[in-house]
């Protein structure tokens, strides 16, 4: 479900909008290089995660624009354990084909894929929350609006987007919610954390950990 905010400045992506699509696409792979899903690259972001899963209904994704520019993105789950088997299956020989390509130009991605499967391995989280819980993707937002302050909340930027997304899960029923964060990331752990966030993994054989928040 998505939110209703009186903030002119905050969007919600629309997948057939080509405007939309290359304007997360891009904020993705320029904020968030280390993600496997950049390294699969934009045709992958653009052609299937954003456009199909947003059609779908599996993923929400909200975007920040200020004066004319996209200056950030959230995108969250209201599925974290089924979201991408149920958008494979929707699209089943498209996403065969993409992927495909994508292999043929980059055979190096095969190796990115099957990471990518393995990092959506959550079955302990969801023998523990079930449906009461949802999944914060993805967040980021362009260097030079991180201090800037929205005139709508009067509050910063990064902080108006934390805010955005407890209220989406809030209005889905969501009791709680968690999200994955590259270990090597403090300055976003620590950000996490001045939200109420907790570390609830933190695998020395993995590269991220579990942030969980309550609502």
């Amino acid at each position: 479900m998505e939110l209703k905010t009186n903030n002119q400045n905050i969007i919600y992506l629309n997948w057939n909008d080509k405007e939309h699509i290359k304007a997360v696409s891009n904020l993705h792979i320029k904020l968030l290089p280390e993600s496997i899903l950049s390294k699969l690259g934009y045709l992958f972001l653009s052609k299937f995660y954003y456009a199909k899963l947003t059609k779908h209904n599996l993923i929400d994704v909200y975007l920040y624009k200020q004066k004319e520019e996209y200056a950030g993105f959230i995108s969250c789950t209201n599925k974290p354990f089924t979201f991408m088997g149920e958008g494979k299956k929707k699209n089943f020989l498209f996403i065969i084909a993409l992927l495909g390509l994508l292999i043929v130009l980059s055979p190096n991605k095969l190796k990115c894929l099957l990471k990518m499967k393995n990092d959506f391995s959550l079955d302990n989280l969801q023998k523990k929350f079930g449906d009461d819980i949802g999944q914060f993707l993805s967040f980021g937002v362009l260097e030079d609006y991180r201090k800037s302050i929205d005139p709508t909340e009067e509050i910063t930027v990064p902080n108006v987007l934390m805010k955005l997304v407890s209220s989406h899960f809030k209005i889905n029923n969501k009791k709680c919610f968690f999200l994955m964060v590259l270990k090597t990331n403090v300055t976003a752990i620590k950000f996490y954390e001045k939200h109420c966030g907790t570390i609830i993994t933190s695998d020395n054989k993995n590269e991220s950990v579990t942030v969980k928040f309550d609502l």
